[in-house]
Order: structure tokens, then C-alpha cells, then sequence
């Protein structure tokens, strides 16, 4: 059984304040429960499965039953951040590994600066998943890594990719011998620039590019070049960020 208390908790979980003061985060969707139980970074706290998916088969011999909880649909919309509610919802201890702590020989760093929207930041961790970057670091300013809907967009990465939050320099005092890259308007081409074998990469907001303070920091200025004739006055950030990682990491794969 699930009390409405339980219920309450969970619903708690869509904002920030509860996430940190419960210290859990929500899962929704068979394949992101599945990877992020699999992975193991977090710990699982609780699953609740629908009653309509258990007799359609959904288990999961691998948990043990203490931590499986079934619950009718109206429960599962009570819970859920969706709009239309998936048939399992997983709660998982959240974990970041401290900046002092990233290993010294990480060659793959990339830093989100104020990049707020959730479904932004959930694809850019996927896409860095893809291509290897070994640790995403964003600004205490941009979205949490564990709202909702950065977990649903980042479909299971969130586990398999080193997650930290602090600043610029921060990062550069642990990795003194990383370049310092920053995506601006008038950076040199990104098809004309190699990357060093060891990088810090700067991904600014849309609307504000990367901070002024951060901005000194940067070593190296680049840019994804468009059409003279373009209309849009900037890529959408998750964009870039494929755009960025293909040149950067693709060789390397």
C-alpha cells in the first residue's frame, strides 16, 4: 500500500526545496528506470509500478521486493510530473561528485554556465554520454540535475556521465593543465580549431552567452558558424552542444 502521505512526498519531489531536504529525485519511464537501476550511481530508494503493467508482465527480478511498491493509475497521476503518466516511477538517491574530487586525469570537461531550461540541460548530458565527455560540471545558476524533466530528457544518462556542481574556477584549479575553451559569436571556426588533447569547454546560456567573469578566463574562443544571410541570432544551446562535441570528441570515439 502507498498512504497519501507517501503520495505527498513524492509529488514534493517536482521542486527543488524537497528534492534537497528529502535527498531523492524522481525517474519516470520504463527504459530510464531501467538504466538508471542498472547503472547503480544512485542508490534506489523506492519503485512503484502500476497494477495494469504487473499483470502485463513489467518486473523487475533484480530489486528486492521490499523496494517495489504496486499503485492504481489515479495513484500513478498523483505522483507523476507527466502529463500523461508512464506505469513506473522510480525514486533514487541523489549523487554529485565534488569538483575537488574529479580525478586529475580527465581530459574531457564540459561546463554549463547558466543553462537554465531542464529539457536543455537533460539533452546536452545525453548528447555529452555520447560522445565520452567524462565530466559535465554547471553553474550552481543553471537547472538542477536531478528536476524531472532533466532526468526524462536525458533518458538514463544522468547516470553514466560524471555529474558536478561549481565554478570556472574551481574546475581550472583541480585541472591547471587543461585548456580553457569558450564558445563565443566571433570565436574562430570550429572546423579550423583542434581541440588540445586536454579540455575545459564553456558552454554559455542562449540569451547571455558565457558570464564576463568567466569569460576572462578563456584561453581559446570558438564558434559554430552559420549562413550569412541567417535570421536566428543564436543555435539553440543542446544544439551546440552536439554541434561542439562531434568536432571535439568524434575522432576519439
Amino acid at each position: 500500500m502507498v498512504s497519501k502521505s507517501e503520495i505527498k512526498e513524492i509529488r514534493s519531489l517536482h521542486l527543488p526545496k524537497y528534492r534537497q531536504q528529502h535527498r531523492l529525485f524522481i525517474a519516470e519511464g520504463e527504459k530510464t528506470c531501467r538504466d538508471l537501476i542498472a547503472q547503480g550511481t544512485f542508490p534506489l530508494r523506492t519503485t512503484y509500478i502500476t497494477h495494469e503493467a504487473v499483470e502485463k508482465g513489467l518486473h523487475f527480478p533484480h530489486i528486492a521486493k521490499e523496494k517495489i511498491k504496486t499503485v492504481t493509475a489515479t495513484q500513478m497521476e498523483q505522483m507523476t510530473t507527466l502529463r500523461n503518466p508512464t506505469e513506473i516511477l522510480c525514486t533514487f538517491e541523489p549523487f554529485e561528485t565534488p569538483v575537488i574530487q574529479i580525478p586529475a586525469d580527465i581530459k574531457s570537461v564540459l561546463y554549463l554556465d547558466r543553462i537554465q531550461d531542464p529539457g536543455n540541460m537533460g539533452t546536452i548530458i545525453r548528447t555529452a554520454d555520447w560522445f565520452g565527455v567524462e565530466c559535465v560540471v554547471r553553474s550552481e545558476d543553471s537547472a538542477d540535475f536531478f528536476n524531472p524533466k532533466v532526468v526524462i530528457s536525458s533518458m538514463g544518462s544522468i547516470g553514466a556521465v560524471r555529474l558536478c556542481t561549481g565554478s570556472v574556477d574551481e574546475v581550472i584549479k583541480k585541472l591547471p593543465n587543461s585548456a580553457v575553451i569558450g564558445t563565443f559569436m566571433d570565436g574562430l571556426p570550429i572546423d579550423d580549431y583542434n581541440f588540445p588533447d586536454a579540455s575545459i569547454v564553456i558552454l554559455g546560456s542562449e540569451g547571455k552567452g558565457i558570464r564576463p567573469e568567466y569569460a576572462t578566463k578563456v584561453q581559446n574562443k570558438i564558434t559554430i558558424p552559420g549562413r550569412l544571410e541567417r535570421s536566428a541570432d543564436s543555435l539553440n544551446v543542446a544544439v551546440a552542444a552536439g554541434i561542439l562535441c562531434n568536432h571535439w570528441l568524434s575522432k576519439k570515439l
